[in-house]
């Protein structure tokens, strides 16, 4: 089984695989999940450098565990986005709960503020 999570102080790093399809996503999901209640995670961040495909039901991971987060009152953010994945979180609506700056760092919009 696949370790998707990486715990350092109240930062969770979650690396996306290289494949996030329907089977992966049930599992990131429950990892993720369990470790942001128990850890009491303040700051979430997607690491993308090693995926190349993402369904919509990677997508509904994502956008969830950005929406658990919030809850807590975290924040979270995305890193190392290829073009073909810009591209999906312009369709998916991704970019509303995170927007990427020059640097290639992504920060979660706190009630529609930049």
């Amino acid at each position: 089984m696949n370790q998707y999570c990486e715990l350092t102080d109240d930062c969770m790093v979650i690396h996306i695989p290289r494949e996030l399809d329907h089977h992966e996503a049930g599992r990131l999901r429950q990892e993720a999940d369990l470790m942001i209640g128990a850890c009491h995670i303040r700051r979430l961040v997607f690491d993308f450098a090693e995926t190349e495909f993402m369904d919509s039901s990677g997508i509904g991971v994502i956008i969830g565990r950005c929406r658990t987060i919030g809850y807590y009152g975290g924040s979270a953010c995305a890193r190392n986005l290829s073009g073909r994945l810009r591209k999906i979180f312009l369709v998916s609506g991704l970019q509303e709960l995170m927007r990427e700056d020059q640097t290639g760092k992504t920060e979660r919009k706190e009630s529609g503020k930049l």
